[in-house]
């Protein structure tokens, strides 16, 4: 505890020494794919997100439609508003109601 006693610089200190050393810890240093090694951090990250974007962009596709996400909101999620309180919450506010709420 001698860091909380010298003060903050010896606390900033120790506190950056600390977080480096769990950056590096859990930083990917290598990676295999197809037995190819990957060990440039930019080909790294490259991979990773072209993975990550492929997977959600086909799944999205492959799982379902615009209009079949719509039916299944409409059946799934109950309506808590009427069409007409609806209109209400989306219209634009007036200048008086502007001047009463400033």
């Amino acid at each position: 505890m001698s860091w909380f006693k010298d003060g903050d610089k010896k606390y900033c200190l120790f506190f950056h020494s600390v977080m480096k050393k769990r950056t590096n810890a859990s930083a990917i240093q290598k990676l295999v794919y197809n037995g190819q090694n990957l060990d440039d951090p930019s080909q790294i990250e490259k991979h990773i997100l072209d993975f990550y974007t492929n997977l959600y962009a086909d799944n999205a596709q492959a799982n379902c439609s615009v209009l079949e996400m719509q039916h299944f909101v409409s059946k799934c999620i109950p309506s808590l508003v009427t069409e007409d309180e609806n209109q209400k919450l989306i219209q634009c506010l007036g200048k008086e109601e502007i001047m009463c709420c400033v």
